[in-house]
């Protein structure tokens, strides 16, 4: 008789245990199926991210002074704001600060062409990074009815690196409709 109630007793438990394992192995599948279906999204959302980084990677800007003639002289340097856009792809050029900031760390390459004209003395320019002057050109102003001057560079720049020009005191750059002081930039690679 006792052989048989433990009998019994067993039974009972292995059936609850055997149901109870068929549940764990049905939320096993289920949980299998979500973590499927949780990598899938993973892998989509990874692609768009790299989609994004990918488009924010692309930067370009061309960039001309004014239509309106002179500029300068004044008697404090005077940030450049080179209003006329004619690319800004990426819009990391601002024509109202007349800034540059990085979208994305990488090397880029910078030009900047300035004009001036003999009646209006000294043409200069200064290429600022960061706040630090890393370029200053000068040219005193000869026969010529326009006097050109133009530098590059190529630097190795970080997120949120702000690029500007500035015309120095007691100069003055010239702009027409010609487009002749302009300032570019695009990013070399990442």
């Amino acid at each position: 008789f006792i052989l048989r109630k433990v009998n019994v007793e067993l039974r009972a438990d292995l059936e609850s245990q055997a149901a109870e394992l068929l549940a764990v192995g049905g939320r096993l599948t289920a949980s299998e199926g979500e973590l499927q279906l949780l990598r899938r999204r993973m892998e989509n959302l990874q692609h768009q991210v790299d989609s994004l980084i990918e488009q924010s990677a692309k930067m370009a800007f061309y960039a001309a002074l004014t239509e309106s003639g002179g500029v300068g002289p004044y008697n404090t340097p005077t940030v450049l704001k080179f209003s006329n856009v004619f690319t800004n792809v990426g819009d990391a050029y601002s024509p109202t600060t007349g800034f540059f900031t990085a979208p994305v760390k990488g090397v880029y390459y910078f030009r900047f062409t300035i004009c001036g004209q003999t009646n209006q003395g000294s043409m200069g320019v200064q290429l600022f990074h960061n706040g630090k002057s890393i370029i200053y050109n000068l040219q005193t102003r000869y026969n010529e009815f326009f006097e050109y001057l133009s530098n590059a560079v190529i630097l190795e720049l970080n997120v949120g690196d702000e690029l500007h020009l500035v015309l120095p005191e007691d100069t003055s750059v010239f702009d027409n409709v010609n487009n002749h002081s302009t300032f570019s930039g695009f990013l070399l690679f990442k």
